[in-house]
């Protein structure tokens, strides 16, 4: 082998045998059977992924076909109301079908009261000294007396001879008694405002006054904010009563402390928008929209998997393309079984006995569109509808609903043992597998390649002697050629 002057070796150099490109050339060769592992790691992968995809299409499609295996999906109603902006409705329970015809009289509302006019000059104003004692409850349509709310106490709450107005606003709010205070001011001056902070007519409140100046009627001191008609003081005007939302239902009437009334039907919930109006007509029937929707999502679910088995199972002969698993008998024989599940006939409903029957109609290329008019006769007729998609009889599978099967066969693929669980471990178990060969083979192709270097290297050295001895001979064969000449 050829040395350089800094000692680097240089095969080749010396020999003119091209010793890299001879060894990289052999490696070459050594690694093909590693190009051939990776090329079948990269479809493993490959088909790793399209069972993954096929797994998240196949529990889309099961999430849709339970939907409508679940038999309480038919029994469920909807409230439809003609103005909603009036009334409102929502199923709380199961309410039964019916119509009602609803007259709205009041929406509810929450006490208010004002100070006098000209009773306080700003907000800033000493408001008098002594205790204001609040309490909720119901007052009698003329005032002269109040009945407290059951399980509510009254709040007193001191006032200094130095509070102001807006300190006194202040004590209230604090004090949280069911009642929040505000201070408005207008031509007049500055006017303490009250409200309730609940509607009803329980939700009342009534102010009493301990006045440390002695009189509770007078226009002065602390008086002046009392709201207390059976106590005779009542300088504060009640400017809006509490009061209960009023309706009726056919006729009858129904009252709530506040907008809603929950239970005036069974099973519903009624939002009173405005009062009083129009009267409006609630109809209660079942809800076959909410029916038509989970089918047309069924419909959507079971074309993506179809067209997903459809394109990866076959070649395209105008791209030339071949799907990730055309030729798999595994993969082919779940398309087969789809396609058979689908067409396959039950007499869970006599109505219905296919699924074509109801509206649902399969395609030449396999997916499913539904037959708009067909289906809304089928809609109409809930209790068999519901027995053709949900009826489950596991000892008799003729009698099992069309959704059950498809739920069912769903559940066996993906279940842990079930197929698709099952292939992706396989090709898993396969790719580590090919990861160990590729690993063991590059040790044995650097072994081959040290081997290589190491001969070829040791010929290359051989030869560059052999050159250099060949060299040297010529060259005295020359010298003694010259030798003789001169003699």
């Amino acid at each position: 082998m050829a040395t350089t002057s800094t000692g680097l070796s240089s095969p080749g150099v010396g020999s003119g045998l091209d010793v890299n490109s001879i060894v990289t050339q052999l490696v070459s060769l050594e690694r093909r059977p590693i190009s051939a592992l990776q090329t079948t790691a990269a479809r493993l992968q490959t088909e790793i992924s399209g069972i993954g995809q096929l797994q998240s299409l196949t529990s889309a499609f099961k999430d849709a076909a339970s939907a409508l295996a679940d038999p309480a999906v038919y029994s469920r109603v909807i409230a439809t109301s003609s103005d909603s902006t009036v009334m409102a409705a929502t199923a709380s329970g199961t309410p039964l079908a019916g119509t009602y015809s609803i007259e709205t009289v009041a929406q509810s509302s929450t006490q208010t009261t004002a100070s006098a006019a000209g009773d306080y000059l700003s907000s800033s104003e000493l408001a008098g000294a002594g205790t204001l004692t609040l309490s909720t409850g119901l007052w009698a349509s003329d005032m002269a007396s109040f009945t407290p709310k059951t399980g509510q106490t009254s709040t007193s709450i001191e006032i200094f001879a130095t509070d102001t107005l807006a300190n006194v606003r202040d004590k209230i709010n604090a004090a949280n008694a069911g009642v929040s205070a505000a201070i408005v001011t207008d031509t007049t001056g500055a006017r303490l405002t009250l409200r309730g902070t609940s509607t009803g007519a329980e939700s009342g409140f009534r102010l009493s006054v301990v006045d440390a100046d002695g009189q509770v009627t007078d226009a002065s001191g602390l008086s002046r904010l009392a709201f207390d008609p059976p106590g005779g003081a009542s300088r504060t005007q009640r400017t809006m009563a509490a009061s209960d939302a009023v309706a009726k239902i056919n006729g009858v009437e129904v009252r709530s402390s506040t907008d809603t009334f929950d239970g005036a039907i069974e099973g519903l919930s009624l939002k009173l928008g405005k009062a009083p109006a129009s009267n409006v007509t609630l109809t209660v029937g079942a809800n076959s929209d909410s029916v038509k929707q989970l089918l047309s999502k069924f419909v959507a679910a079971y074309n993506a998997l179809a067209k997903f088995l459809s394109t990866q199972t076959r070649y395209d002969a105008s791209t030339g393309q071949a799907g990730v698993f055309q030729g798999d008998s595994g993969v082919l024989g779940v398309s087969n079984q789809l396609r058979s599940l689908t067409g396959s006939r039950s007499m869970a409903s006599p109505t219905f006995q296919g699924m074509s029957s109801l509206g649902i109609e399969m395609l030449k290329d396999g997916t499913l569109q539904i037959n708009s008019s067909r289906l809304e006769t089928a809609l109409k007729n809930l209790p068999e509808l519901a027995a053709a998609l949900s009826r489950d009889v596991a000892s008799q599978p003729l009698l099992t609903g069309s959704m059950v099967k498809f739920k069912s066969w769903a559940d066996g693929l993906m279940q842990s043992t079930g197929a698709l669980p099952g292939r992706t471990q396989s090709l898993k178990a396969r790719l580590t597998a090919n990861a160990k060969q590729q690993a063991q083979l590059e040790d044995r192709v650097a072994a081959v390649e040290k081997r290589l270097r190491a001969q070829y290297s040791a010929l290359d050295t051989k030869m560059s002697r052999a050159t250099a001895l060949s060299s040297y001979v010529s060259q005295q064969m020359t010298a003694i050629q010259n030798a003789n000449s001169n003699s």
